[in-house]
């Protein structure tokens, strides 16, 4: 099958992997960290699944950030959480 592309809402490229970004911001590297930003439409089975898409493609931290109730969970690479 085709390969699971996904665009977190804000994606942070440590300055390592600078040399793989072209000059128009496009990144073909797996970013070090990914923040997901929550709106009310959003399930919780789709960070979920986005979770675990991050995780197989080498992803080290994945941040959610729920505007709403002003709170964010961090995923670390060794799969622990923490809320803030």
């Amino acid at each position: 099958g085709r390969p699971c592309v996904l665009r977190p809402d804000i994606a942070v490229v440590l300055h390592a992997h600078r040399d793989e970004i072209d000059e128009e911001g496009h990144v073909s590297v797996v970013p070090d960290v990914a923040i997901e930003i929550a709106s009310p439409s959003n399930l919780l089975e789709d960070f979920q699944d986005k979770l675990v898409a991050y995780r197989r493609a080498g992803v080290k931290l994945v941040v959610v950030v729920f505007p709403i109730s002003r709170t964010a969970r961090i995923h670390f690479e060794d799969r622990r959480a923490q809320d803030l």
